[in-house]
């Protein structure tokens, strides 16, 4: 019965994302979010931007709906309330971190929205996403893991702003980013669902689901972008959810379950360091856009757009689902686990490092 309620979430939250996609795709070009090709894109023809609100909008109303207004329509004593393990009442005991999630990341929504329109300067941009932290901090939704309470508010910020702008980065392709979230999304989905955390599960489902309703029309060849308010604003909720999911339980084994969400959301991660590694060694500004990230890259080994988003995925996947066994490992086996993940991204920039290099330095003459 649990199962099928978060399914039937789900599809709710699909539903709105894709009914406010549709109206987006209208919408968009009489408010001027239009994305227009350029030197460094890859659409060869105008697409509207506003897929971040119907994304934004739709989460937030699926959770408005799901827990303000039901609670009070549905008896206590009914079927669908005892059902559920989390009591719907509860909700008030995490109102003060879900406000400040909320919060935060309609900030930086407001401020993808406005760069959308108008683009921003980088280092506004970063002192905004910055800003967006603190509701957090405030709230104590922050990183532990051990740390002292300085050190993790710190690591916080860094967590929160760094992966913020990975998901802008790493929507670059048609379906790339809101697949890529949404498939970590229901990573995070089943961790917590395994941990017996039943509420966090519902809201990493939700926002699933209103990026799968997107990706209807985000798809190969999309027919309408999420921008910089919804990359943005994905990359913050995704960032403090994680922060607010526990990953390391009494009696676990060892204490490499904090690696959970770092390793869930490897792909992000390794687009973001690999391109400011590209960017600096040729001295070439971090924050200009540019056609050197991970998924270009597949593409110039050889793969088309949809090979390149389709191989990235399968990668998301096999992280996320290498990230769940960790709570259960012992240490010699937790560690050769984690090595074992590291390696793919070894390999993927082996491979790299050998397609991109001259193709004809291996063949034989004649």
């Amino acid at each position: 019965m649990l199962l099928f309620l978060y399914i039937l979430l789900f599809l709710e939250a699909a539903g709105a994302g894709w009914i406010l996609t549709g109206a987006a795709v209208r919408l968009a070009p009489a408010l001027g979010y239009v994305d227009k090709p350029g030197e460094r894109k890859i659409h060869a023809s105008p697409k509207p931007l506003l897929g971040g609100v119907a994304i934004y909008v739709g989460f937030v109303a699926v959770l408005a709906i799901d827990l303000c207004i039901a609670p009070r329509l549905i008896p206590p004593q009914s079927a669908l309330a005892q059902a559920f393990p989390v009591p719907l009442s509860n909700v008030g005991y995490v109102s003060r971190e879900l406000w400040a999630i909320l919060g935060g990341s309609f900030i930086v929504f407001i401020l993808g929205l406005i760069d959308d329109r108008r683009p921003l300067p980088p280092g506004l941009k970063l002192a905004v996403q910055i800003a967006a932290v603190f509701p957090l901090l405030w709230a104590g939704v922050r990183i532990h893991g051990f740390l002292p309470a300085p050190l993790g508010a710190a690591a916080t910020v860094v967590w929160v702003v760094f992966l913020t702008n990975a998901f802008n980065f790493l929507d670059n392709m048609d379906g790339l980013c809101g697949g890529t979230a949404a498939i970590s999304l229901l990573v995070f989905a089943a961790i917590s669902y395994l941990g017996g955390q039943w509420f966090m599960t519902a809201i990493f489902v939700a926002l699933a689901g209103a990026l799968a309703g997107f990706l209807r029309y985000n798809w190969f060849p999309a027919k309408i972008f999420m921008g910089d308010g919804g990359a943005l604003s994905v990359g913050y909720l995704i960032a403090a959810l994680s922060i607010l999911c526990t990953y390391y339980q009494r009696g676990a084994p060892t204490g490499l379950p904090i690696l959970m969400p770092a390793v869930v959301l490897g792909v992000p991660i390794f687009d973001s360091l690999s391109v400011y590694a590209i960017r600096w060694r040729q001295r070439r500004p971090l924050w200009v856009g540019d056609t050197s990230h991970f998924s270009h890259r597949l593409v110039a080994l050889g793969m088309t757009q949809k090979q390149a988003v389709l191989f990235i995925y399968l990668v998301t996947l096999a992280m996320g689902l290498g990230a769940l066994p960790l709570r259960r490992l012992e240490w010699r086996e937790a560690i050769l686990h984690t090595v074992l993940i590291a390696l793919i991204f070894v390999l993927i920039a082996f491979l790299e490092a050998v397609g991109s290099s001259d193709p004809n330095r291996n063949r034989p003459s004649g």
